[in-house]
């Protein structure tokens, strides 16, 4: 009975170990995607949650973030007359990959084609990227993920 009993005692750690990692996955797995440690997301992940995060703080009125947090990439605004794009600036990558990320953004998330211009994922809209009001969005390489936003009303 005792050798039971310090065989017991000996594996106690180790399954309160395994127990911990488990439910420490589960919780991760089950974590909303934005909120996994960034280390468990893709690149498209990444900058869905970046754009994601960025569009959220400014709704809120507190301004449009300059870096995102998981990309480390710098975030600009594009003013577009009646509309604003939020896009990641020198973004290098393919456009399947920023049309990937674009559908995560759902009807207003776009990138730049190979023909210079912000186009939506979906086909709802289209917008040239040398009629925009910034200059670095002009110049942006295929591939670039935007965020068509609305502009705010100035009561």
């Amino acid at each position: 009975m005792q050798s039971l009993k310090t065989k017991a005692t000996r594996f106690a750690p180790l399954m309160a170990a395994l127990s911990f990692g488990a439910l420490a996955g589960w919780v991760v797995y089950h974590a909303p995607l934005c909120r996994r440690p960034a280390m468990l997301l893709d690149s498209a992940e990444q900058q869905y949650c970046d754009i994601r995060d960025s569009a959220d703080v400014g709704a809120r009125g507190h301004g449009y973030p300059a870096n995102g947090e998981r990309t480390g990439l710098d975030l600009r605004l594009a003013d577009t007359g009646d509309y604003q794009i939020l896009y990641l600036a020198s973004q290098h990558q393919m456009e399947d990959t920023a049309r990937r990320v674009a559908m995560m953004l759902g009807a207003n998330g776009g990138y730049l084609d190979a023909h210079g211009n912000f186009v939506s994922a979906t086909g709802q809209w289209s917008l040239p990227a040398a009629k925009l009001i910034d200059g670095p969005a002009r110049d942006a390489d295929p591939g670039t993920v935007a965020l068509l936003l609305q502009k705010p009303s100035h009561n």
